[in-house]
């Protein structure tokens, strides 16, 4: 079995919406948390920082929050280091940018997630196995991000290659990143 963590990275600004999607084995996932874990908590304690210090890459990149105060080389050495644990651990790590231009009557959101879960249900398929997606919690869009991937189970997510996600759990989880 496959496991898939969505993420969903909006910018209204630049007219844009990023999906992000890092795909394991199941039973590796736990040796990745793990190891991030350990990761980030030695990086805290190096720099008297928290434990629960957050790896948001726009956080990181633009020194928000707790990060405002770490040295840009810092930062970046530690982004370098979750950048290895993934190619270590992960079977496939996918970003893409989707321009709001290029939509039309559809909402972003729940486009960009049905895109990152058609491209989980290939992989699962090629694999001959099946996925379970954790994706990242969003009160305001959740509901709504659920009816879609039910939607698509029934009638197919859309478009020149549309999918009825069937290698997906029928229950899509939400939680925080």
């Amino acid at each position: 079995m496959l496991c898939a963590a969505v993420v969903e990275s909006d910018e209204p600004r630049l007219s844009r919406i990023a999906v992000g999607i890092l795909v394991f084995e199941d039973s590796s996932i736990g040796v990745f948390e793990d190891q991030v874990n350990q990761l980030c908590a030695a990086f805290s304690r190096d720099l008297g920082l928290p434990d629960s210090i957050e790896l948001h890459g726009t956080d990181i990149l633009h020194g928000r929050g707790l990060w405002h105060c770490i040295p840009v080389r810092r930062k970046m050495w530690l982004y370098s280091k979750v950048l290895e644990l993934i190619s270590m651990h992960a079977e496939r790590f996918i970003i893409k940018p989707i321009i709001y231009a290029g939509i039309r009557h559809r909402d972003p959101h729940h486009l960009s997630f049905l895109w990152g879960l058609e491209r989980v249900d290939e992989m699962a398929i090629s694999k001959n196995t099946t996925a379970r997606v954790v994706a990242d919690r969003k009160p305001e869009a959740e509901a709504g991000l659920q009816s879609a991937f039910e939607r698509a189970r029934i009638i197919g997510t859309g478009g020149w290659r549309s999918s009825s996600l069937s290698r997906i759990d029928q229950n899509v989880s939400f939680t925080e990143s």
